[in-house]
């Protein structure tokens, strides 16, 4: 897999796991109403689309500069992860400063995204995880020979 098929499977997952948890966190919170937790969880993949393109483009640069690293596919991943959470924190704090005119978050409703996105992100990263695997770096380092201590031989004669 390439870096650009590895980005937007990421990124396709990441919106509709958080539009599936912000609805099965609407549908606790107003005590099991299906149809209200259905329409959230519609608008929020829909919203997530649009206002989740952004991602799709870090997503990319992130996943195409991490490969390129000398670290394991795990490694690759949890840097990813922390960049990418990092940023989506900000991103709903400056969202929650453009709307409500504080920056942070405040409000439930931002919080709820932030840990869902975050969440889904997660779950996404380790579904694709097979996309983090740098043939040329991972095998390199597989098929270099051990490094054995030699010992001193003594050849009495």
């Amino acid at each position: 897999m390439d870096s650009s098929q590895t980005s937007v499977g990421v990124w396709c997952e990441t919106v509709l796991l958080t539009a599936f948890l912000v609805g099965l966190v609407t549908l606790y919170q107003l005590h099991w109403d299906v149809a209200i937790a259905l329409g959230v969880a519609f608008a929020s993949l829909v919203g997530g689309f649009f206002l989740g393109l952004p991602f799709l483009l870090l997503t990319l640069m992130f996943v195409s500069f991490i490969r390129r690293l000398p670290f394991s596919a795990i490694g690759r991943l949890l840097w990813v992860f922390v960049i990418e959470s990092i940023v989506v924190a900000l991103y709903f704090a400056l969202f929650e400063y453009v709307t409500d005119d504080h920056f942070g978050l405040q409000s439930h409703l931002a919080r709820v995204y932030t840990a869902a996105t975050i969440a889904a992100f997660l779950v996404s990263l380790w579904l694709n995880r097979k996309g983090f695997e740098n043939k040329e770096t991972d095998t390199a380092a597989s098929t270099d020979a051990p490094i054995v201590a030699s010992s001193p031989t003594n050849s009495a004669s």
